[in-house]
C-alpha cells in the first residue's frame, strides 16, 4: 500500500505580496515593491491592486509610458473606484493627453460616474494643460 506524501505549498499569497509590496512603496523602498508587484501580476496579470499601485510607483519615477497601461487596466477591472480614475487622469495629463483624457471624460459623464470625481478629473486635465 502506497501513502501519497503531503507537500506544503510555500508560495506566498497575492494579498500578502500586495500588502508588503505597499509597506515597501509607503517606505521609499521602490526597487523592492516593483519587484513584489511583478511578483503578483505574475500570478494574476489583471490584480487591480497591484496595476495601479504600481503605475502609480512609475508615475512617482517619471516611468510614465510604463504607468499608463497599468492605470487602465486597474481602472478597466473597477471602474467603480474613483481613485482610478484620478489616478489614470494624473498619468494623462502628465503625458499631455489631453484630446484621450477628454474622451474618457466624456465616457464616465455616459456611465454616470461621480459628479464630485467628475469635477476633480476636469480640473486635472484644466490645470495640465494650462501648465502646458
Amino acid at each position: 500500500m502506497q501513502h501519497a506524501i503531503e507537500t506544503e505549498s510555500f508560495a506566498p499569497d497575492v494579498s500578502d505580496l500586495v500588502q508588503e509590496a505597499d509597506i515597501a512603496q509607503n517606505a521609499d523602498d521602490l526597487r523592492r515593491a516593483e519587484a513584489l508587484y511583478l511578483m503578483v501580476l505574475d500570478e494574476d496579470p489583471q490584480h487591480p491592486d497591484a496595476n495601479h499601485n504600481l503605475g502609480i510607483l512609475y508615475l512617482s519615477v517619471n516611468l510614465s509610458e510604463k504607468a499608463l497601461p497599468r492605470l487602465r487596466k486597474a481602472l478597466e477591472a473597477h471602474p467603480e473606484f474613483d481613485h482610478f480614475w484620478v489616478s489614470y487622469f494624473h498619468g494623462l495629463a502628465y503625458n499631455k493627453m489631453f484630446a484621450e483624457g477628454q474622451a474618457i471624460l466624456e465616457a464616465g459623464k455616459e456611465n454616470g460616474l461621480d459628479c464630485n470625481t467628475l469635477a476633480q478629473l476636469q480640473e486635472i486635465l484644466a490645470s495640465a494643460s494650462e501648465e502646458q
